[in-house]
Parts: structure tokens; sequence; C-alpha cells
């Protein structure tokens, strides 16, 4: 059995972050600028691969270009990866949201960047809705808050309600200058959902 000195472990951590903290950051700040979700079991996988790639390039840059003599301390490695994790994550959420990605990849593939058809549908087209429910003689409007994708049984909320009789239009209920109203809806519930900017 080999034994290494707890001092040596502690010496090692840095080296090991390299290949993983780079990689977070871009993930957590793609995420986050473009409002998706990430499966949690493969942020670490992913993270590592980021890093490596990052570590990677900055090795072969220092090898190439300034012989092996520029980029040598772990610090400064990873002080790069960060940077670069950072400045590509804002790079690349900003072409990802972006009107010209979305209609590439549907008309050179036929698909969307979005994972959900809420995220698709709100981030085209804006996020006030006007919701029928089935057999009711009315419908609400309101600005979409929060949603979920879980099938017949995901619920969505919108703020400020308003609700108007389906055959005249007249306000039955008014809460759309209210702050911090809001009402739930459970998507089996629905007919139809309207959404317009």
């Amino acid at each position: 059995m080999i034994k290494i000195p707890i001092k040596d472990i502690i010496g090692m951590i840095p080296e090991i972050l390299q290949y993983f903290v780079p990689g977070f950051i871009f993930i957590f700040i793609f995420r986050s600028l473009c409002s998706i979700k990430i499966d949690s079991s493969m942020q670490l996988i992913n993270s590592c691969v980021i890093s490596f790639i990052w570590v990677s390039l900055i090795n072969m840059a220092n090898e190439i270009w300034w012989n092996n003599c520029l980029v040598t301390n772990l610090w400064v490695i990873v002080t790069i990866s960060i940077l670069l994790s950072t400045l590509f994550s804002i790079i690349f959420s900003k072409i990802y949201v972006s009107n010209w990605f979305r209609r590439s990849l549907a008309n050179w593939f036929g698909i969307s960047p979005y994972s959900t058809a809420w995220d698709n549908i709100v981030s085209k087209h804006g996020t006030n809705v006007k919701i029928y429910l089935k057999d009711k003689p009315y419908y609400w409007t309101g600005h979409l808050y929060s949603y979920e994708d879980q099938g017949n049984n995901s619920w969505f909320c919108i703020s400020k309600p308003v609700k108007r009789n389906s055959t005249d239009n007249k306000i039955i209920y008014n809460q759309g200058s209210a702050e911090g109203s809001y009402l739930a809806f459970r998507i089996g519930d629905v007919e139809c959902i309207e959404m317009f900017v």
C-alpha cells in the first residue's frame, strides 16, 4: 500500500482543480445568461472537458509561440483558463440567444437550441399571454411569470392577471396594475394559450 503524505495531497488539489473550475465557471455563466437548464448529472463531466480544452490550448500555445517559457506556472494557467471561460461564455451566450443562430439551426438542421416548447416560444415572441380554459366562457390575460415542463401536470404562473368575458371582452376581474398578484394554471385545464409581445 502506497502512503502519500497529506501535504503532498493538499499540494495536488490546485492541479486537479484546474481541470474543473474554469469549465464550471463557463457553464455557470452560459447557463445564467441564456436562462437554460443543464443536466446536473453531466455538469462535472462537462466542466472537466471544457477545462481540459482550455488547459490544452494554453499549453499548446505555450509550446508553439512562446517556446515553453511564458506560461509555466500553474496559477498563470488557471487564471488564463478562467479568463477564457468568462470571455467565451459571454460570447457564446450572445450567439446562442441571437435570432440569427436560431434561424440558422432551424433552416439548416431543423432543430431548436431550446429544450422545451415554452423556452422556444417565450424567447421568440415575448411573454404576454391570453389563456382560454376548457369549457369556460372567459379568458385570462397577463404576463408569463414562471413555468415548468412536465406534460399535462405542468403548472405555469402569470402576473398581473385580468379576467375577461369571451363574448364581449368586458373585464370581470382586474389585477393588471397590482404588483405581486399572480395566478397559477395547470396545463391540463387549458384549451389554448396565445402568446404575444
